[in-house]
């Protein structure tokens, strides 16, 4: 579920603030786009955490079910990612009207937001809390430093 070596390398290149809008027109963040979307395409699965009411105590339940289920997909050797992007995007076209983005976004996240009503037939009732992919995948190339999983599981189970 990474970039790989060429996107990460774009990835670090275009991090710096004052270089990403210099490399903006060479076209390099299209690149990367297409390679994200190959990328997610390839994907075993995707999934959608959901809450009735945009609210405080909806969303701590959220990334609590959250830090559930994405153990529960390591414990079983799967690769979990969250996907940030397509959430904030629809969530300013749902909440804010689509301020701040160009019509070419608002014309993509009313597309994702159609094919999503689509897939998720609860879409239009209840708040997206976070968008997800899963799937088999080599090991991160990176990790911080953290219990096992197992470990976690059993503190758990034992409160």
């Amino acid at each position: 579920l990474e970039l790989g070596r060429l996107g990460g390398a774009l990835f670090t290149l275009a991090a710096s603030t004052w270089r990403a809008p210099l490399l903006a027109w060479t076209g390099l963040f299209s690149l990367f786009q297409k390679g994200s979307a190959a990328r997610s395409r390839r994907s075993a699965a995707f999934g959608m955490l959901s809450i009735p009411l945009n609210d405080v105590e909806s969303l701590v339940t959220a990334g609590r079910d959250l830090e559930i289920l994405w153990l529960k997909a390591t414990q079983r050797g799967l690769a979990f990612q969250p996907l940030a992007g397509p959430l904030l995007l629809m969530s300013r076209m749902r909440f804010s009207g689509g301020a701040g983005l160009t019509a070419r976004q608002q014309r993509l996240a009313h597309r994702m937001m159609a094919d999503l009503g689509r897939v998720f037939p609860f879409f239009d009732t209840r708040c997206p809390a976070v968008f997800f992919r899963v799937g088999h995948a080599p090991a991160p190339t990176a990790r911080s430093l953290r219990h096992s999983v197992d470990s976690l599981f059993t503190d758990l189970t034992t409160k």
